[in-house]
């Protein structure tokens, strides 16, 4: 049956429609930018970005510091540098690119069952490039080997202006060493998964913040731990020497009364 519908009544459900449709059209306009959002969030990742590259540039400055403070270009440091935090190795070097000190830290890798059985190393090598006291590059090698598979990965990674704000220049380069112990070269084989990337070629979007992820989980705290790495260097250095003047002190003292 049908049900014939009062005139009063026929204007309010006309008025209830238009008023629903006038709320739902704000909706609808914002929903038509899509892209507004996105781009208020990728002005919030480069004021992150700024932020972060200002951290790395104030640790870098931090290192500058400490070659500074505690000398470690000098001739003296170089050839008297006898101490040297554990599994630490350190040299002066000189290359086509400049001269440089290198420092290489060692970590084993054990065997969460077994810790007596050690099944692969971990290295982490920086190099940093000076002339006088002013740091000119800085490059870091992080190296990671299990012996069960013969296999280990490699990424370099190098700053050619550490003295600048900006860090898109940083280049990454990540490589997969396949039979890494073969002395035959045609059985090993070099496969790379990142070839001299720059930073500022990494994407960035608000799905994939990864340019700042590498900014903020690896680069700032990795030039902190080269700048703690050369102040232990440093430190060991000077209290070496300390330690060996005040034996030679003693000595002397106790030599006067005979």
């Amino acid at each position: 049956m049908i049900r014939k519908i009062a005139p009063g009544m026929m204007i309010l459900v006309i008025v209830a429609c238009l008023v629903s449709q006038f709320m739902l059209k704000p909706a609808f306009t914002q929903s038509a930018q899509p892209g507004q959002e996105d781009k208020l969030s990728s002005k919030e990742l480069e004021q992150e970005g700024g932020l972060l590259d200002k951290q790395i540039l104030h640790v870098n400055k931090e290192i500058l510091k400490t070659i500074k403070d505690y000398k470690v270009t000098a001739d003296e440091f170089k050839k008297n540098l006898r101490i040297i935090p554990f599994q630490t190795d350190i040299k002066f070097a000189e290359n086509g690119k400049g001269n440089y000190i290198e420092v290489t830290r060692h970590k084993f890798i054990r065997n969460p069952l077994n810790l007596h059985q050690i099944v692969g190393i971990k290295n982490k090598t920086f190099r940093i490039y000076y002339s006088g006291e002013t740091v000119s590059k800085i490059e870091m090698s992080i190296f990671e080997r299990y012996y069960d598979d013969n296999t280990a990965v490699q990424v370099d990674i190098a700053d050619p202006t550490p003295g600048d704000e900006q860090t898109n220049d940083i280049t990454f380069s990540h490589t997969l060493l396949v039979n890494y112990s073969m002395v035959d070269e045609k059985l090993r084989k070099n496969v790379k998964l990142l070839d001299n990337k720059k930073l500022g070629e990494i994407q960035n979007t608000t799905a994939f913040p990864i340019r700042n992820q590498l900014r903020r989980d690896f680069l700032v705290p990795n030039i902190i731990f080269v700048n703690n790495v050369i102040l232990d260097i440093a430190e060991s250095y000077y209290k070496g020497k300390k330690d060996a003047e005040t034996l030679m002190l003693e000595f002397l003292r106790k030599s006067s009364g005979y």
